[in-house]
C-alpha cells in the first residue's frame, strides 16, 4: 500500500504530464479501494474469532475492482428478461452480486451487440461534446490574477463590511463562468473515459460468450460455477481456464449491467447532498462511506452523540477525506509549485460546511411546513415542489459556481496541462 502511494509522488517530474495525472488518479482509487477491502478483512477476522466460526469464502481484491458501489442495479429492460432452465421452467432474473455470485444472468451475444453499438455512439457523442468545450475552455481563457481567488473573496468581504478598498476583490463575471465550463471539461473527461472501459469490458464479455442458440428466444443466459469451459477463440487464444473465464465474465458483466452510472447529470443538482450523494462520481461512493462515514458516525454515537450529530459529522468526515485525497492527486501530479497546496482540501471543507448547513436548513422548513401542507391539495403541492425544485437547481448552481475556482485554480496556475486527459504543446511541463 505504501509502495502503491509513493510511486506517483516519486515520479513526479516527468515529461509526460497528462499520464502522471491519470497514474495518480488510479494510484489513490487502488489505494481507497484496498483500505475499505482490507477493513472488511479485519472484520471477517474479529468476527471469527468471536463467534469461533470460519467464513467459508471471501472475496479477493482484484474481484472487487469492478465494483464501483456495493449495491445492485438491474439493467434499465430486465423486466422482459426470462430463461428457460434444462427442466423446462421459466425463471425471473437473478441479481448477481460479488458477495453471493452462485448464479450470473448473462446477455445473449445478440442483446450485447446490440447495447455496443448504442454505447458507441453515445461514447462517440460525448468525446465530440468534451473535445469542442475544451477547445472552448482552451481559447477564451480569464485574466491570471496575482492572487488565489479565495485571497479575493476575502477581499471582496472586506471590502463589504469594512468599506475600504485595500483587499483585492477583483472577481469577474468571465472567471466563474469559464471556470464553471472547466468544471464541464473536468466531467466530460471523466465521464466518456467511463464510456470507454464500459466498451471494453463489453468487448471482452463478448468474446467470453457462448454463440447463441438458433431457438433462444430470451436475451439472457444463466451461466453459474459449475459450468462448464466455453469453447471460444478467445479463450483458446490466452488459454483461459474455466475459473479464470467464469471469474473475467463476471467482472464484465457486474461492470456493464449491474453498476449504477458514474455520473447523473451532475448540472441538475438542486443541493449539496443531491450532488455528492447521487450525480457526482459515484465511483468513490462506497470507500467514503465506509472509510470516513461510517466509522466517525459509530464514534460519535459511542461518546454519546445523537444521531443527527453523528450524520452531520460523518458527513463531514467524507469531505475531508476526499479532500485530501485531492490534494494527494494535485501534488503527484504538479507538486508543491506556485502555492497551490491546500485549496482543494479547502474547496471540499466549504462544502462541508455547507452541506451541514444545507441539510439543517432544509430539515428546519420541512418540519414547519409540514402541517400546512397536510391541508393543501395534493395537486398544488406537486406543483409547488416543481417549481421550488427548479428554483433549488438554479439557486444551488450560483453557489456551486461561486466555489469552483477553488478546485480548479491550482491546475489552471501550473499552466501545463488542462485537467486530466486535454494537453497541448503548450502544456508540456519544461
Amino acid at each position: 500500500m505504501i509502495v502503491v502511494l509513493a510511486l506517483p509522488i516519486l515520479s513526479n517530474g516527468l515529461q509526460f504530464t497528462c499520464i502522471q495525472c491519470i497514474v495518480s488518479i488510479i494510484s489513490a482509487m487502488f489505494i481507497l479501494k484496498l483500505s475499505m477491502w482490507a477493513k472488511k478483512i479485519y472484520a471477517i477476522r474479529i468476527n471469527e474469532k468471536n463467534s469461533n466460526k470460519k467464513e467459508n469464502q471471501i472475496d479477493s481484491f482484484f474481484s472487487t475492482l469492478s465494483h464501483i458501489r456495493n449495491s445492485i442495479v438491474l439493467p434499465r429492460d430486465h423486466t422482459r428478461y426470462h430463461q428457460i432452465t434444462s427442466s423446462g421452467q421459466i425463471t425471473p432474473p437473478i441479481t448477481y452480486d460479488s458477495h453471493d455470485n452462485t448464479q450470473l444472468l448473462l446477455p445473449t451475444k445478440t442483446y450485447l451487440a446490440k447495447f455496443i453499438v448504442k454505447r458507441l455512439h453515445i461514447f462517440f457523442g460525448k468525446w465530440l461534446l468534451y473535445v469542442s468545450l475544451a477547445t472552448i475552455v482552451e481559447n477564451f481563457q480569464p485574466k491570471t490574477y496575482e492572487k488565489f481567488y479565495i485571497y479575493r473573496v476575502l477581499g471582496l468581504f472586506r471590502n463589504v463590511i469594512f468599506g475600504d478598498n485595500k483587499g483585492d476583490s477583483s472577481i469577474t463575471s468571465h472567471e466563474l463562468l469559464w471556470h464553471y465550463l472547466c468544471s464541464g471539461v473536468l466531467y466530460l473527461s471523466m465521464n466518456f473515459t467511463y464510456e470507454a472501459i464500459l466498451l471494453n469490458s463489453a468487448l471482452i464479455l463478448y468474446a467470453l460468450l457462448p454463440a447463441d442458440q438458433k431457438d433462444s428466444t430470451t436475451s439472457t443466459t444463466i451461466i453459474n460455477k459449475n459450468t462448464p469451459t466455453i469453447d471460444n477463440i478467445a479463450s483458446k487464444l490466452l488459454h483461459l481456464s474455466p475459473k479464470r473465464q467464469i471469474a473475467i465474465r463476471g467482472w464484465c458483466t457486474h461492470m456493464v449491467f449491474y453498476s449504477p452510472t458514474l455520473f447523473n447529470n451532475p448540472g441538475f443538482s438542486s443541493s449539496p447532498r443531491d450532488l455528492w450523494s447521487n450525480r457526482w462520481h459515484q465511483g468513490f461512493s462506497e470507500q467514503f462511506k465506509q472509510l470516513a462515514f461510517y466509522p466517525t458516525h459509530n464514534l460519535v454515537i459511542k461518546f454519546g452523540g445523537n444521531k443527527k450529530l453523528a450524520c452531520a459529522m460523518g458527513a463531514v468526515s467524507c469531505f475531508l477525506l476526499s479532500g485530501l485525497m485531492h490534494e494527494y492527486i494535485l501534488y503527484a501530479f504538479i507538486g508543491a509549485e506556485n502555492n497551490t497546496a491546500g485549496h482543494q482540501f479547502l474547496f471540499f471543507v466549504v462544502h462541508a460546511v455547507m452541506f451541514v448547513v444545507w441539510e439543517g436548513v432544509e430539515n428546519t422548513m420541512r418540519s414547519h411546513g409540514g402541517n400546512k401542507e397536510k391541508k393543501e391539495i395534493c395537486h398544488d403541492v406537486a406543483n409547488r415542489e416543481k417549481k421550488s425544485g427548479w428554483i433549488k437547481i438554479i439557486i444551488w448552481n450560483i453557489i456551486l459556481i461561486s466555489t469552483l475556482p477553488l478546485f480548479i485554480e491550482p491546475y489552471r496556475r501550473r499552466t501545463h496541462c488542462m485537467m486530466h486527459f486535454y494537453c497541448t504543446a503548450n502544456y508540456v511541463r519544461s
